[in-house]
């Protein structure tokens, strides 16, 4: 057969001498020189933070230097007020009673469209009170309902007891009238220690036992 169709030996020079030197641990330039570029750019942005951030602290700290600085004699707007009557330390109005330091400058530092932020807290305090009348409106309809409740459980009790007691009374209405007027007489001795036959008011039960001769007529006609 024809050298040509033969299959190259893979253990041949020509195959070891193109086989490139990938030995570990050891790092080619290009990838070190990547290294350092992406090093020192990334040391190079956090200078430059450190300074634009130095740089605004320096502006802040210098803008509330001048602006609690007052107005001296020698300024031009400064001697027009005091051609018209102002004098250091006077309040405005005609009374007095006004400003008499000026309105604060507020530095605005973030990206938000002037009164931006004005609008949402305005918004948020109409979510708020909207949320305490939903709130207010929902604690008395729960009291209301309670309340109700409440009302209706204590008709309730109260038809349970007015049943009881007529109960009682077309008992009591049956009963012969020997045994309502017993009734009566032991009612009026023990709860107020009253003797009907007597005609008096014992102090106590003891005082009544020993005063009173007992709790019928008959015991009382045989004294």
């Amino acid at each position: 057969m024809s050298t040509e169709t033969e299959e190259d030996d893979y253990m041949s020079d020509k195959f070891v001498d193109n086989c490139v030197n990938l030995r570990p641990g050891l790092v080619s330039k290009a990838t070190s020189r990547q290294y350092h570029v992406e090093k020192a750019t990334k040391e190079a942005n956090r200078q430059n933070q450190l300074k634009r951030k130095n740089m605004k602290e320096s502006e802040k700290e210098r803008r509330t230097e001048g602006l609690s600085i007052k107005l001296s004699e020698d300024n031009k707007g400064f001697a027009l007020l005091q051609k018209m009557g102002y004098k250091p330390g006077m309040s405005l109005g005609k009374e007095g009673q006004g400003r008499s330091e000026p309105v604060p400058i507020k530095v605005k530092c973030d990206r938000e469209g002037l009164g931006l932020a004005t609008k949402r807290k305005e918004q948020l305090a109409e979510i708020n009170k909207f949320q305490e009348m939903v709130k207010r409106k929902h604690q008395k309809l729960q009291g209301n309902f309670m309340q109700r409740m409440s009302d209706k459980f204590s008709v309730k009790e109260i038809e349970k007891d007015l049943e009881k007691c007529q109960k009682v009374c077309d008992e009591l209405d049956g009963r012969a009238p020997e045994e309502k007027l017993e009734m009566v007489i032991d009612y009026l001795r023990n709860t107020y220690f009253y003797c009907l036959w007597c005609g008096a008011t014992f102090d106590s039960i003891k005082d009544m036992d020993e005063n009173c001769p007992g709790n019928c007529r008959s015991a009382h006609e045989s004294m």
